[in-house]
């Protein structure tokens, strides 16, 4: 294996997920039925990572 094959295969590949405002409507919603992060994440197809920040910044309201 060369340099740069090495170099490909150990940088993690960068997937960016956009929030649309249709899902963050759906995050709220759920978030204010009560449902856990790790829900809301697996049936809008987000890590909790995402969903956890999406709140963080306050762009959703935090219940708890």
């Amino acid at each position: 294996m060369n340099k740069e094959e090495l170099i490909t295969r150990s940088t993690p590949k960068t997937i960016t997920q956009v929030v649309t405002p249709a899902k963050l409507a759906r995050i709220k919603a759920m978030q204010a039925s009560g449902y856990p992060i790790q829900k809301i994440a697996e049936s809008l197809g987000f890590s909790t990572s995402t969903i956890r920040n999406v709140i963080k910044e306050g762009r959703v309201e935090n219940n708890g």
